[in-house]
């Protein structure tokens, strides 16, 4: 049996394989394919989102990817047998052979709504209409009336939800789907005119840019998601400068000999930024890791930017939520004359946590003036040791030693869940069960330049943090009981090391991403 829906399986195969990776304005003589073109125009002028990905399996960035599992990933055969299975359905081959291809097209309008579309210009109308007359026949599928010489239906089958894109069409070689019937026939509408995503020429420019290698191609208006989400919660957002500045985003991953890489965009150019309204710090330094066994490191330059970020942008959504925090900060100040951003955080340049074992962690926090630091800390102590004592969570900060040897252990009742010490121009820290602190001289260099940077290997992280503790719920890792999740974490598994750059200007957010693949 051949459907749509089973196109949009093959897409969701090729987004899982590159769901770890993470300026260009439009053009109206954006050069596509004719065959996306033409799938472009079954999808809504105002998709919030677009998709793009291959389907030819025996060329382009599917048969690299495939030729790469083959080389580098165990049990690769296996995997692929999975892939298929997912794709095909009960489908037979020549079933599959007669719709894939070309590239399919993908669209989202938003969080809200329920108008998902996609779309792709088959091989073999014919043998697609006939593969899908046995399924009507079988009572698999059922026959809708056809509109504006268009053959519709509605996938019937025991496995089909109401969330599914379950409405079909074929229409002058294209296999297009929706949630309902009334999209279906939008759809419909809108490829005889010129309302539809081809006109879209922003969009149309980038995909074009981001080129046919690529292994996916989104693209998408943050602004247009934002109309479509929850309209209580982005009034909130849209007080703040940065969120409205946010435009056109747009992503793609490409396979390399060892893996893959990735590249998002963000332009924040819809109003005019200066650095104090951004989130991190556009000064990109080197990162260090403070620990040379690391699993895992998450790195930023310049705290303090995030969090004078964070408060301006929350009193800026709702003036009242900060009276706390700023009473608290202004008792500090009165009580110790230290001020929590300039003596505490604004000393810090970077900070650095990394993943050492399961439930434990170091970090490192590189300082400007390590002799300043500790004073200020000094004199704040009593007042953070009151706060701690000053609420439900039974924590305690204990110090221990005195002048170069001094370590200070935060305790949850009698047992120490963290201790950290100040060496040199450095505040070095551990968090879970007890051990040594780890030493400055120790950390390594990330060795990428950014304002965040990640770096780890994917498979000793998910061999060593348990699958109910995973702190991502991209999908329900724990609970790991469906065949498409299984592949998806069976294929999460043959990854290896993996680094995300993020940097940042007045303009845009980039984040660049590679993931090994294999061993």
């Amino acid at each position: 049996m051949v459907r749509a829906r089973s196109c949009h399986a093959g897409a969701l195969v090729v987004v899982i394989a590159a769901v770890v990776l993470a300026g260009c304005g439009g053009s109206d003589n954006a050069k596509l394919s004719a065959e996306i073109e033409a799938a472009l125009k079954y999808l809504p002028k105002d998709s919030a989102v677009v998709v793009v990905v291959p389907t030819d399996l025996d060329s382009g960035p599917i048969k690299q990817l495939d030729d790469l599992g083959a080389a580098k990933v165990k049990g690769w055969s296996k995997i692929k047998k999975q892939i298929v299975s997912q794709v095909s359905g009960s489908g037979s081959q020549s079933g599959i052979d007669a719709v894939l291809g070309n590239s399919l097209v993908i669209s989202q309008s938003g969080p809200n709504s329920d108008n998902q579309n996609l779309a792709l210009q088959v091989q073999n109308p014919n043998a697609v209409k006939a593969s899908i007359q046995k399924d009507i026949d079988k009572r698999e599928a059922e026959q809708l009336p056809d509109y504006k010489g268009a053959f519709l239906w509605e996938d019937v089958g025991p496995d089909d939800e109401d969330d599914e894109v379950n409405f079909n069409g074929l229409r002058d070689g294209i296999i297009f789907a929706a949630r309902t019937q009334q999209q279906l026939r939008r759809a419909i509408d809108n490829a005889e005119g010129s309302d539809n995503a081809n006109s879209a020429n922003d969009f149309k420019a980038q995909i074009d840019e981001m080129g046919d290698d690529s292994l996916i191609r989104v693209v998408g208006d943050s602004q247009q998601l934002l109309d479509n989400s929850d309209a209580k919660e982005v009034a909130q957002a849209r007080k703040v400068k940065f969120v409205d500045a946010l435009g056109l985003f747009w992503t793609s991953a490409t396979v390399t000999p060892s893996g893959l890489e990735g590249e998002t965009v963000i332009q924040t150019n819809n109003e005019d930024l200066s650095e104090d309204d951004l989130p991190l710090t556009t000064n990109g330094v080197s990162l260090n890791s403070p620990s040379p066994d690391a699993i895992a490191t998450v790195a930023i330059a310049d705290p303090n930017q995030l969090v004078k970020f964070g408060l301006a942008a929350v009193k800026q959504a709702d003036p009242q939520s900060t009276v706390q925090v700023d009473q608290a900060l202004g008792q500090l100040k009165s009580a110790t004359g230290v001020d929590l951003n300039g003596d505490l955080i604004g000393p810090m340049e970077q900070v650095a946590v990394s993943l050492v074992g399961e439930d434990q962690f170091e970090f490192r926090v590189q300082l400007a003036d390590g002799e300043q630091f500790s004073q200020s800390l000094g004199k704040a102590q009593t007042f953070i040791q009151g706060i701690l004592g000053s609420n439900d969570s039974d924590l305690s900060l204990s110090v221990k030693g005195s002048g170069d040897n001094t370590t200070y252990v935060i305790l949850q009742g009698k047992n120490e869940v963290a201790r950290f010490a100040i060496d040199g121009d450095a505040v070095v820290g551990s968090v879970g069960p007890v051990g040594d602190l780890p030493s400055p001289s120790a950390s390594e260099s990330i060795g990428d330049t950014g304002s965040l940077v990640f770096e780890g290997d994917i498979r000793t992280l998910l061999d060593t943090v348990p699958l109910d503790k995973a702190p991502l719920d991209v999908l329900p890792l724990d609970k790991v009981d469906t065949e498409g999740e299984k592949l998806a974490l069976d294929l999460a598994k043959s990854f290896g090391a993996a680094t995300i750059v993020l940097s940042e200007t007045t303009e845009q957010i980039t984040i660049k991403s590679t993931q090994q693949i294999g061993d």
